[in-house]
């Protein structure tokens, strides 16, 4: 075997290492936009839960809140 074989095969060789490392370099990004898309899924699941909750709550709130007083309940009411 002379010397333009062996650069043959080391050159084969990098080429067929270039090829696998480019695949998983391509698996890696798919698997990381995979786990973006499922931190984002999660993360919205989160919120609409709690819009889901908070709306159920104010169903059966049947008394005043804070914002629902009046400011001065002495003044300009039907009762003064």
């Amino acid at each position: 075997m002379d010397i333009n074989d062996e650069d043959a095969l080391d050159f084969e060789e990098f080429q067929h290492l270039q090829a696998y490392y480019a695949h998983q370099f391509h698996l890696l990004e798919e698997e990381e936009q995979l786990l973006y898309t499922s931190a984002d899924m999660i993360g919205f699941g989160i919120e609409e839960s709690h819009r889901i909750q908070t709306e159920q709550r104010k169903e059966r709130r049947l008394y005043l809140t804070c914002p629902n007083l009046l400011p001065n309940p002495r003044v300009s009411t039907p009762w003064t």
